[in-house]
């Protein structure tokens, strides 16, 4: 497996987060090649907005391997759990017809970490094929964890401090694989606004046409997608906001 090709490609889609890409292809490789013996999960943290998300997803399409995100972030604890339930199940059953290989997000993993460091055990919520607790996933005979990197993905804040040699991932033939390695996505600036929004191949920029961005738009743009505090994720909205006007002119006059 060519892993520069595989970065490169995927920097297309991911922009200023190159050390954050390089690493979760390293761990996924490892446990491609060594999985049975020596595996790397990851605890993938950063401000909201920074591209978490599309990291896992993107080099899970470059590498052309399964990938699933389950939400965490359900306030109704049997919402969560259905949730989970299905994920995993509906994963299982992706890996019959590939080499049981992948990448499981779990976004928002940190809103199930305790404050209270001395509270690892306390059950949050238990199904019939997994049980999950506090910075710990048990699965039961669901499939073959020794290939798949789980990433657990959240702020973390201050939680992060002594916890990550306790997140786990367990099976029915008590393999245990814990989250070894941390990786932190670079925070947002106007240098990486700038760079996801004139750039990136997934820029909502791309489909703009004929219609021309001045330099004091971009500057408009930068500094409303940082106010709103959510990262890349408004981007696209605050693009529109700005550029509603000539989208007004061009498509209803």
């Amino acid at each position: 497996m060519d892993l520069n090709r595989i970065y490169d490609r995927a920097r297309r889609d991911v922009v200023g987060q190159d050390e954050a890409l390089k690493k979760l292809i390293l761990a996924v490789n490892r446990n491609l090649i060594d999985g049975h013996y020596n595996r790397e999960n990851v605890i993938l943290k950063g401000d909201r907005g920074t591209g978490k998300t599309l990291i896992c997803e993107t080099v899970a399409r470059e590498m052309r391997i399964p990938f699933t995100q389950i939400d965490l972030s359900f306030a109704d604890d049997k919402l969560r759990d259905t949730h989970i339930e299905e994920a995993l199940t509906g994963f299982a059953q992706e890996l019959e017809s590939s080499e049981l290989s992948g990448i499981v997000l779990f976004d928002g993993f940190d809103k199930l970490i305790s404050e209270n460091k001395d509270n690892n055990v306390v059950s949050l919520t238990k199904q019939n094929n997994y049980f999950l607790a506090n910075g710990r996933l048990e699965i039961y005979g669901i499939f073959d964890i020794s290939r798949i990197t789980f990433v657990a993905e959240g702020t973390y804040n201050n939680k992060l401090t002594g916890f990550n040699t306790d997140f786990s991932v367990l099976t029915d033939e008590l393999f245990s694989s814990r989250f070894t390695m941390v990786i932190e996505t670079n925070p947002i600036s106007e240098q990486l606004v700038e760079n996801a929004v004139l750039f990136s191949n997934v820029s909502a920029l791309r489909n703009l046409g004929d219609i021309t961005l001045e330099d004091e738009e971009i500057d408009r743009i930068i500094a409303m997608v940082i106010d709103r505090g959510v990262g890349l994720h408004s981007a696209s909205a605050v693009i529109d906001e700005v550029l509603y006007p000539k989208f007004e002119k061009k498509y209803f006059m």
